[in-house]
C-alpha cells in the first residue's frame, strides 16, 4: 500500500509538471499582427525601434528599445499618426474671400464655454486592454534575439533531463545505458536492448512502427508495472507522465508488479 501510495504522488507531479510545460509552450507560441516603425514622435518624446503591437481609436501600444509605452493617439505627431495609418490629421481651412470678409458684419459675443475635456480610458478597460495585448507582447518577445538565447537555455537541459530519464529506465530495467543514450537519435538503440529487443528493428521499414509499440509493453513489463501503464505510453498526451512514472518510479518488489508472462508480448524475449 505504502507503494502504491509513492506511485501516486509521483504521478501527480508528473501531471503538474506536463501542464506547465504546456503553458511555457502556448505562451511562446502566440502570435498577432504588430507594425514596425523605425521613429516615432510624440509631443513631449521620441521612440526608435518601435513595434506596434496593437491599436486602438486612442491608444497605441508599442515595444521600443527601451522598453513598452501606452500612447494617446493625440500626443503623436501628424507624421508619426500618418505613419501609424490613423486618418484624423487636420484639413487646412479654406482662406475666406478678403471682400466677404470685409463686409461681414462681426459674430456678437459669446459667453465662453469650458472646453471638454475627453475622459480617460476606466481602470477596468485599461487592464482588458493591456491583458488582450498580452499575447502580442509575448510575440514580439519570442521574435527577438533575446527570446532565442532563452529558447537555447532552456531547451538544452530538457534535452539532457530527457537523456536522464531515459538512462533511469535502462538502469531500472537492469541494463547498461552506454553512451547511445546522450547522442541525439540514438536513445533508441540502449532502450530496445533494455526491453530485451534488438536494435536492428528500427532500419526494417513498417516493422520499427511495429517494435516501437511492442517496446511500449515490454518496457513496461521489465520494469515490473501493470500492463495498463504500456497503453498509457501509447497515447499521445499520456505518454509523457507514463514515461516520466517508469524513469521515477521505485523498482517492483520481485520484478513484477502484475503477474506478466512472457506470452503478452512479441518480437523479443521476456
Amino acid at each position: 500500500m505504502h507503494h502504491l501510495n509513492k506511485d501516486q504522488r509521483i504521478v501527480k507531479r508528473v501531471l503538474w509538471l506536463f501542464v506547465l510545460a504546456l503553458l511555457i509552450r502556448f505562451a511562446f507560441t502566440a502570435s498577432a499582427a504588430e507594425q514596425k516603425v523605425d521613429v516615432l514622435k510624440t509631443r513631449t518624446a521620441t521612440y526608435n525601434d518601435v513595434t506596434v503591437t496593437k491599436k486602438t481609436s486612442e491608444w497605441v501600444f508599442i515595444l521600443h528599445s527601451k522598453g513598452m509605452e501606452n500612447i494617446k493617439v493625440s500626443d503623436l505627431t501628424l507624421e508619426s499618426r500618418r505613419r501609424l495609418g490613423f486618418s484624423d490629421a487636420p484639413t487646412p481651412a479654406a482662406q475666406p474671400n478678403a471682400a466677404a470678409t470685409s463686409a461681414a458684419p462681426e459674430p456678437a459675443p459669446q459667453t465662453p464655454v469650458a472646453a471638454a475635456v475627453p475622459a480617460g480610458p476606466s481602470k477596468w478597460k485599461t487592464f482588458q486592454t493591456a491583458l488582450s495585448n498580452l499575447p502580442a507582447k509575448i510575440s514580439a518577445f519570442s521574435k527577438s534575439r533575446s527570446a532565442r538565447y532563452v529558447g537555447f537555455a532552456l531547451l538544452v537541459p530538457v534535452y539532457l533531463f530527457f537523456c536522464l530519464c531515459c538512462r533511469l529506465i535502462c538502469r531500472k530495467a537492469h541494463a547498461t545505458p552506454g553512451i547511445l543514450i546522450w547522442v541525439p537519435g540514438l536513445q533508441m538503440i540502449p532502450l530496445l536492448r533494455a526491453a530485451n529487443m534488438s536494435p536492428i528493428l528500427l532500419f526494417v521499414p513498417v516493422l520499427n512502427i511495429i517494435a516501437m509499440v511492442v517496446w511500449c509493453f515490454k518496457i513496461v513489463q521489465e520494469r515490473g508495472k501493470a500492463p495498463w501503464i504500456g497503453i498509457l505510453l501509447l497515447l499521445p498526451v499520456t505518454n509523457v507522465i507514463a514515461f516520466l512514472y517508469l524513469a521515477f518510479s521505485d523498482e517492483a518488489p520481485g520484478g513484477s508488479e502484475v503477474g506478466g508472462g512472457s506470452s503478452m508480448f512479441i518480437l523479443g524475449p521476456a
